[in-house]
Order: structure tokens, then sequence, then C-alpha cells
């Protein structure tokens, strides 16, 4: 059985939920697809290069991708996805 979109949007919502993420940010993702990067403390709109990043990783992976976590360490910046496939 194929797992429709609507299906992982339900799935990442829950997930959100259990990550604790704020309020506004489930709803901006819930109700227009908005996505967020964590970074450290703070919650940022996506610029360009993390929305083709994210466009091309969706298509890639048949997978909804819901946050970013961006981090900086002593080996370079990682970036985290979180997704439902």
């Amino acid at each position: 059985m194929k797992v429709t979109r609507e299906q992982k949007v339900t799935e990442a919502v829950k997930r959100m939920k259990v990550l604790g993420l704020s309020v506004p940010v489930i709803f901006a993702f819930e109700k227009v697809g908005k996505i967020y990067c964590s970074d450290e403390v703070l919650f940022k709109e996506l610029d360009d290069n993390y929305k083709k990043l994210v466009h091309e990783f969706e298509t890639k992976h048949q997978a909804v991708v819901y946050h970013l976590i961006h981090t900086e360490s002593e080996f370079g910046e990682l970036l985290s996805i979180l997704f439902c496939v």
C-alpha cells in the first residue's frame, strides 16, 4: 500500500509535537507547508539554497521534509533533515 502525501504530513505533525516544536512552526507546516530550520534556539525560514535542497531531497526519496536542524560543530556545519517516507 502506497502512503499518500497527506498521510506523511499527518505523521510529520505528530513527530513535530513529540519533538516539542513551537505551535506556530507546526501550524505553518500543517496549513501552508512552510518548513523552518532550527539554528541553536531560533527558528528561521528557509533560504533559497535550503528550499532547493529540500525539493531535491523530497523528489529523490519521495519524502516529506518537515524540519531542518543546523548545527555548528568542531567538525564543521551539520544539517539534519527530518522527514517522513
